[in-house]
């Protein structure tokens, strides 16, 4: 009997524990695909004549009084591979779940 109590307790733990996550996943998933079109368009801009010129403006020291790593190479390259990694990450683990 204490075998089965203890073995109800693990899986109930287990059960809360993954209730848990999921719900955690299903926001920040929420909020990663709310963020798309504002990652559109850092991308695009990223990729366009307006980063290049605000380059330049910063190479002048014009924006020196605020924040600018967007305009950094490595700060977006690194966002985008991340993203990347982790996105890839997220599908390979949901078809582990789904699959078995």
């Amino acid at each position: 009997m204490d075998d089965q109590k203890s073995n109800i307790q693990q899986k109930e733990l287990i059960l809360n524990k993954t209730c848990n996550l999921i719900e955690k996943l299903e926001s920040v998933v929420t909020e990663w695909d709310d963020l798309y079109d504002a990652y559109q368009e850092l991308m695009d801009y990223y990729s366009g004549e307006q980063w290049i010129n605000d380059v330049e403006a910063s190479d002048t020291g014009a924006f020196s009084d605020m924040p600018h790593g967007v305009l950094s190479q490595d700060a977006v390259y690194n966002m985008y591979a991340d993203q990347r990694l982790v996105a890839f990450r997220l599908i390979r683990t949901a078809l582990r779940y789904i699959e078995k």
